[in-house]
C-alpha cells in the first residue's frame, strides 16, 4: 500500500501546472491506482491467522511462558481471533473511508475545467492515510515484539511451579515465618525486590514462598558453576547469571572455581540485563540483592563477618534503565529478613513501602547520574537495614 501511496503523490506533483489534456492523463492514472488500493484494502486475515496460531501455541505449550495469562486475558480465550481483528479493523475502516473520499476528489478534478485546482484536500487525505498506515504498523510491531520477548523468556513450567511448592514445604517444616507489610507488594505491574541477603540458600526459598509469584533472581556466576549441572536447574528456575569483577570475590574465584568456567560467562551480564528489562516490561518481579553476597554461604567462609555489606548500585540502575526504556515507573520494594537466633526457628520478613525514583534522574548527565544512583542506593539500603534489625 505504501508503494501505491508514493506513486499517487508522485502523480499529484507531476500534474501541477499542466494543460487540461495532460493533467487529466495523470488524474486518470491516480483514479486507476486508487481503485487498486480500494480493492487491496480488504482485511488481511492471513496476518490475523498467524497471530491466532501463535496464541494457540502459547495456550497449548507445556513450557512456562511469562505474562501469557496477561496477554490471553486481553484477547479472550474463546474469541481472541475476533479481538485481534478488532485491533486492526479500525485502521482498515479508516483507510476505506479516506480512499473513497480521495476517489471522489480525483473524479471532481477530472470533470473540472479549472486549471488552478485547490489540492489542499487531496494533500490532507494522503497525510491521513500515512498516519493510519503508521498506526497499523505500530500495532503489528507491538504484537510481533511481544512474541519475540516471549521467545526469550520461556522457562520450564514444572521447574518454576515445583520450586514454589518445594519452597513452601521446606519453609513449613524448617521455619516459623512472620510476614509484615505484604500489602506493599504490588498486585499488578512489575517491580524490583531488594532484600537483605542473610543466608545464600534460604533467602530465595523464603522470598518465593512469601511472595507467591514467580520471581526472577539476579544470581552470581559463582553459584551457577559451583555444582555440576546446577546451572541448568538455575536457568530453568528463572535465575539470571551476573558476573562480578570486584575484589571481594577474587579469593573465591582463584581458589574454588576454575577460571575457564568463569570465562564461559563473559557475556552473561549484558544478556541477563536484557532479560531483566524484558521481565520488567511485561509485569514480572525481579529480585536483586543489593549486597551482592549473603552473610552465610554454606560452601564458602566470608572474610567480612559484618551483618551488612555495602550495597552495590545494580538494583537502582536496573529500575532507572527500565523506566527510561519503557517510560513507566518501576517501584523498588525494600525487604528486611531477620533470622531470630537459631536459623531453624523464627524468621521475620518485613516488607517496606515501594520506593520510586525521581523523574529528574532522567535529565542528569552521566557523572551526576552515577553519583545520584550511588546515593539513592545507600538511602534505600538504610531502609533495608532498619527492616532487618
Amino acid at each position: 500500500m505504501n508503494k501505491f501511496l508514493s506513486e499517487l503523490r508522485y502523480l499529484q506533483r507531476k500534474k501541477k501546472g499542466l494543460d487540461k489534456t495532460k493533467r487529466d492523463k495523470y488524474i486518470r492514472k491516480q483514479i486507476h491506482l486508487t481503485k487498486k488500493l480500494i480493492e487491496q484494502s480488504s482485511f488481511d486475515r492471513k496476518f490475523v491467522s498467524e497471530i491466532h496460531n501463535k496464541i494457540y501455541e502459547l495456550i497449548s505449550n507445556k513450557e512456562f511462558v511469562l505474562s501469557k495469562k496477561k496477554f490471553i486475558s486481553l484477547l479472550n480465550k474463546k474469541s481472541y481471533e475476533s479481538q485481534i481483528i478488532e485491533i486492526f479493523l479500525k485502521e482498515y475502516t479508516q483507510i476505506k473511508e479516506l480512499l473513497a473520499n480521495l476517489f471522489k476528489i480525483l473524479e471532481e478534478q477530472l470533470n473540472s475545467s479549472n486549471f488552478a485546482l485547490d489540492e489542499t484536500s487531496e494533500n490532507k487525505i494522503y497525510l491521513d492515510i500515512e498516519k493510519v498506515f503508521l498506526d497499523f504498523d505500530n500495532n503489528e510491531n507491538k504484537i510481533n515484539d511481544y512474541f519475540n520477548d516471549l521467545n526469550k523468556l520461556t522457562y520450564k513450567k514444572k521447574y518454576i511451579k515445583s520450586g514454589m511448592i518445594i519452597s513452601k514445604i521446606i519453609n513449613k517444616i524448617l521455619f516459623r515465618i512472620e510476614i509484615n507489610g505484604i500489602e506493599n507488594i504490588p498486585k499488578r505491574g512489575s517491580c524490583i525486590l531488594a532484600p537483605h541477603h542473610y543466608h545464600a540458600a534460604f533467602d530465595p526459598l523464603i522470598l518465593i514462598s512469601v511472595i507467591d509469584k514467580p520471581l526472577f533472581f539476579a544470581t552470581s556466576v559463582e553459584t551457577f558453576v559451583s555444582i555440576p549441572l546446577y546451572d541448568k536447574l538455575l536457568y530453568n528456575l528463572g535465575c539470571l547469571p551476573i558476573k562480578r569483577d570486584d575484589k571481594l570475590f577474587q579469593n573465591r574465584l582463584n581458589n574454588a572455581i576454575p577460571e575457564e568456567k568463569i570465562r564461559n560467562y563473559d557475556s552473561s551480564n549484558l544478556a541477563s540485563i536484557k532479560k531483566m528489562l524484558i521481565h520488567l516490561k511485561h509485569g514480572d518481579f525481579v529480585v536483586i540483592f543489593p549486597e551482592g553476597e549473603a552473610k552465610i554461604i554454606p560452601t564458602y567462609a566470608r572474610n567480612n563477618d559484618e551483618n551488612f555489606l555495602d550495597p552495590q548500585t545494580g538494583f537502582v540502575s536496573m529500575a532507572f534503565l527500565a523506566e527510561r526504556k519503557y517510560n513507566k515507573k518501576i517501584p523498588i520494594i525494600p525487604i528486611g529478613l531477620k533470622y531470630d537466633g537459631n536459623i531453624f526457628k523464627k524468621i521475620i520478613v518485613n516488607i517496606g513501602k515501594p520506593i520510586y525514583l525521581s523523574n529528574s534522574l532522567q535529565k542528569l548527565n552521566r557523572q551526576e547520574l552515577k553519583q545520584n544512583i550511588s546515593k539513592i542506593s545507600y538511602q534505600i539500603f538504610d531502609v533495608i537495614k532498619q527492616l532487618s534489625s
